[in-house]
């Protein structure tokens, strides 16, 4: 991989972040809740005082999770082996929170049987390191 094409991956990788953060802030100021960085300033006529939140439970269903799968387009799915791992992976990099087979499988688009090799290739990302499995089949970048 070139310079270029690993520095082009990265800005990709950034950007896949910042749509999935969107996404999650977009729901949540649906929902009514606005962070405030600066609310003296920012939102002054407030009258509660902002309350630290805690950040979600990784075992609890994430409702944020299904918005910023689909926030994403979905990428081809790539015909050379080494580059369906390096996709994987990268879309496990890009999650906050760990994937099932089908929120993967969103992320991608392609004719054909090529959903049949998600878990090979999730099984070979486990071996090298580069990932692991949670205990409900959801996967994580490691």
């Amino acid at each position: 991989m070139s310079r270029d094409d690993a520095k082009r991956a990265f800005d990709e990788a950034i950007l896949e972040r910042l749509v999935a953060l969107n996404a999650v802030r977009a729901a949540e100021e649906a929902r009514g809740l606005v962070r405030w960085l600066r609310p003296d300033f920012q939102n002054p006529s407030a009258t509660a005082t902002p309350i630290q939140s805690e950040l979600p439970d990784e075992r609890q269903e994430d409702e944020a999770s299904s918005s910023r799968a689909m926030a994403a387009k979905p990428l081809p799915w790539p015909k050379d082996a080494v580059d369906q791992v390096r996709a994987v992976a990268d879309a496990l990099a890009a999650s906050a929170v760990p994937l099932s087979l089908d929120d993967i499988a969103v992320r991608f688009t392609a004719r054909g049987p090529w959903k049949k090799r998600l878990p090979q290739l999730l099984k070979m990302l486990i071996a090298v390191g580069r990932a692991s499995a949670t205990v409900d089949n959801r996967f994580r970048s490691s």
